[in-house]
This record gives C-alpha cells, structure tokens and sequence, in this order.
C-alpha cells in the first residue's frame, strides 16, 4: 500500500490544506495496512506541516474504506456529516489496460498469512514499480482521477522530487 498527501502549497489560499490519497492491495486490506499509512500521514501533517485541512475523496460504496477514514474524523464537516460525489469517467481500448499491466512486476506477489508483520517507512525511488503496480489494480484505478496511470519512472520522478510525502 501507500498513503502520503498533494499538499495545497502552491496557492496561498490552501496553504492550510493537504489531499490525502491511499492505496491498499485488496489481499492487504483489513489488516491494519491502511490504519497504519493514514495515523502516519496524519501525524506529519499535524506534528510538521501544522495542515489545518485534511481532504479526501472516496467513492460513495466503498464502505471499508469509508468505516477507515470516519475512525480517524473524516466526514464531518463543522460537526455535520456532509456526502461528496467522485465522479470519473474512464474509457480503454481493447487490450490497452491489460497491456499496461502486463509490463508492471509484482513487487508483493507472496501473500503473507493473517496476523504477520509489515514495515512502514518513506517511499524512494526505488519503489516506483510498486507504486506503479499498486496503481494497476482493479480497486485502485477505478478511483483515482489520474490517467495516464502513471508509470514507474513517472513515479521515480515524482518521489525524487524533495518535500513529497508518500508512506509505503
């Protein structure tokens, strides 16, 4: 999985505020993975970037993910539950979405039994691949509002580039 935030920096009217985003492998998922990620991401946004706003956009049936963020005081808004609408439209080719899956490894294809351990440190640009295979999997793609996909050296350049924050 990953996690990390789009800082809102480069406006002086959302200097305050950070997107969110996270991306768990579906045989990852309920295993603490996404809890870990976002209490980590949320402590560098409280205890370093001092971010007043957190964002996120998730779509309306995705209720583990849903049940995550309202754990950590997501969805309210000034005390009010509010409902948000991610919309998206995606078209492919025949064979275009799976060709471009079939060059991405598996950087985590052995499944790990229930209960182990896993680590949790800053992304490098070592892990473009895997942060390009994550982007390639049916949960992931079909809810994120970037397409291109972007592809292991997007992603090398991206985590080259000093004050990102992506946990991985």
């Amino acid at each position: 999985g990953c996690g990390g935030l789009h800082a809102g920096h480069h406006s002086p009217h959302r200097r305050h505020a950070a997107l969110f985003f996270l991306f768990v492998r579906d045989d990852w998922q309920g295993k603490g993975v996404g809890s870990a990620l976002l209490r980590a991401v949320l402590d560098y946004a409280d205890n370093w970037l001092d971010l007043k706003r957190i964002e996120l956009d998730v779509v309306h049936d995705n209720h583990g993910a849903i049940a995550l963020y309202e754990r950590f005081g997501f969805n309210l808004r000034e005390g009010v539950y509010e409902d948000a609408v991610l919309m998206a439209r995606l078209r492919f080719r025949e064979g275009e979405l799976g060709a471009a899956r079939a060059e991405l490894p598996d950087q985590a294809g052995e499944r790990v039994p229930a209960g182990s351990a896993f680590s949790l440190r800053h992304a490098e640009p070592g892990d473009a691949a895997g942060m390009a295979a994550v982007m390639a999997y049916d949960s992931t793609y079909g809810n994120t509002l970037q397409l291109p996909y972007p592809s292991a050296a997007i992603w090398q350049q991206r985590l080259k580039q000093p004050g990102r924050t992506v946990l991985v």
